[in-house]
């Protein structure tokens, strides 16, 4: 409903921007500590991978594919992460990550190939951008210390959001709620 509604990067921006402002009243109310130094790095990367990047790829490819199009192509995450972590050298490859990873992309390209249609390029591309973001999340989140999860998903949506509102601002998007 709401990228059907909304232009794209403006409603996932004001979906990303109102849970922030409530979360960090959360970690406000519950004095929870804000990271520094590398760990605030890591919650800025993860906001931009996880709330921005993802959204601005998959919201747009979303008004031109169906969700059961989105899917398949989300279904290789698990491989792409098994990839990309042991490119970056934070996972080690094992032929059992590898068959798993493969086992999930099948099940659901049996579950929903059926709805995939004409696809443009663009989309796909778009698509197979929000893969790569979810699947480097993990690595992300891996690689960085530890942040309380409340004050990494406020300050990561707060800083996705404002992507979000950059990209539609950018885009010339109509804003209406």
């Amino acid at each position: 409903l709401g990228y059907a509604e909304l232009a794209p990067f403006w409603g996932a921006a004001i979906r990303f921007v109102a849970a922030a402002i409530i979360l960090l009243g959360v970690v406000a109310a519950w004095r929870l500590p804000l990271p520094r130094g590398r760990a605030l790095t890591g919650v800025l990367v993860y906001g931009i991978l996880n709330f921005g990047l993802f959204y601005m790829f998959s919201y747009w490819a979303l008004t031109e594919v169906t969700a059961g199009t989105g899917m398949v192509v989300l279904a290789i995450v698990p491989l792409l992460t098994l990839l990309l972590a042991t490119a970056q050298n934070v996972e080690r490859f094992t032929l059992r990550g590898l068959v798993g990873a493969v086992i999930a992309a099948s099940g659901i390209a049996v579950v929903f190939g059926d709805t995939i249609g004409t696809v443009s390029v663009g989309s796909l591309m778009a698509l197979l951008g929000s893969a790569l973001c979810a699947a480097q999340v993990p690595i992300v989140v891996k690689k960085y210390p530890p942040v309380d999860p409340v004050v990494e998903n406020a300050l990561g949506m707060a800083v996705g959001g404002a992507v979000l509102l950059a990209l539609s601002l950018a885009a010339g998007e109509p804003r209406s709620f």
